[in-house]
């Protein structure tokens, strides 16, 4: 009788932590992704209030290209358990309040350890509490876009840290992941039955399927360790690449709004000929009071007070179409002297006009 090594295992989940952390990497590098950023990423990032955008930055900022803090985070929280698999964020928040400040910091310290290993530093020690110059040794290699100072005084202060890390994580699901994230389910949901009705036996042939990327070097590498692949559908992705590698899990996020499936000869997928349109994003159109925003938006930016002027109903109902615009990425938000000012997106609307025109070829 010969052992071996288990068949990995595929699978293909939505799950509301999953999409939080993802999306909210993609909001920490909108500004760095430019004109290709997806436009409710970077709407959300230009909204974002100047305490959380700074957090942001720190926190993301500080462990490595990969960003490895929030992995640690995440997968702490053992997200694909089979009593975690539909767990809200209140969920996987409470999970983190739970967790002692000392464990805030030796997640950091967890993914320092791995920012250290990536680039071949195995013996830089733990610093001791209280040496701010064993700190800065110990962080500076994970320095991106945070300011070193700031990292090192939540590092060695771990109940600012958590403090710092739940309040970011609070605003950005209140303001901006909850209703983002209830609007796409649908959508979110059919990306992933179609996937897996879609999917190979091979990881790499799934890992192309699913992303249209070959199979990462590092993952190759890492293949005997992974036990799971785990495929999860975002509708803010777009052309970009994004994996948790934590052996033995996998986790790939692929684009809910591309088709699935290798090229035929005419250049479309064999199993769907069409893009899947940004439902959340046709829904926030589908209403005559909110194209009468847009089309008073296209003149230039306005606070909120104005567009209620121009179009004479009430503030409250205003703030939803706004809210609801904003949520799609449709409108830009710049908060400016305690007032939000309003502003088409004009990249986030050729999209959607571009995703369109693909049904009439």
């Amino acid at each position: 009788m010969l052992v071996g090594r288990p068949a990995l295992t595929m699978e293909f989940v939505v799950s509301a932590p999953l999409d939080f952390v993802v999306t909210l990497v993609l909001v920490y590098r909108a500004p760095e992704m430019g004109a290709q950023a997806d436009g409710w990423c970077m709407a959300t990032r230009t909204a974002l209030d100047s305490e959380s955008a700074r957090t942001l930055d720190t926190v993301f900022g500080s462990s490595g290209r990969s960003i490895y803090l929030a992995e640690e985070l995440l997968m702490s929280f053992d997200p694909l358990a089979p009593d975690r698999r539909t767990a809200t964020y209140a969920t996987y928040r409470s999970s983190l309040a739970h967790q002692s400040p000392a464990w805030f910091q030796n997640a950091l310290k967890r993914a320092l350890r791995r920012v250290h290993h990536e680039q071949g530093e195995m013996t830089i020690p733990d610093p001791a509490d209280g040496d701010y110059a064993a700190w800065e040794r110990f962080l500076a290699p994970g320095i991106t876009r945070a300011k070193i100072e700031d990292i090192i005084a939540l590092a060695m202060h771990p109940a600012d840290l958590k403090a710092k890390i739940l309040a970011l994580y609070d605003a950005y699901a209140e303001r901006f992941h909850a209703a983002d994230f209830a609007a796409s389910l649908e959508l979110l949901n059919g990306a992933a039955e179609r996937a897996e009705r879609l999917h190979e036996s091979y990881l790499d042939e799934a890992f192309a399927d699913m992303t249209g990327n070959r199979l990462p070097p590092e993952i190759e590498h890492a293949a005997r360790e992974v036990e799971r692949a785990t495929f999860v559908p975002c509708v803010h992705l777009g052309p970009f690449l994004s994996y948790v590698l934590y052996p033995p899990e996998l986790i790939v996020y692929f684009d809910a709004t591309r088709p699935l499936g290798r090229p035929t000869r005419n250049g479309r997928p064999a199993e769907e000929t069409v893009a899947t349109s940004d439902l959340a994003a046709l829904r926030a159109l589908a209403d005559g009071t909110r194209l009468k925003i847009i089309t008073i938006l296209r003149d230039g930016e306005l606070y909120a007070q104005e567009v209620v002027a121009r179009l004479g109903i009430s503030q409250s109902a205003v703030s939803r179409h706004l809210s609801m615009l904003e949520s799609a990425g449709i409108v830009r938000v710049r908060p400016a002297n305690g007032m939000k000012y309003y502003a088409v997106n004009a990249g986030r609307v050729k999209q959607l006009a571009e995703s369109l025109a693909h049904l009439a070829e």
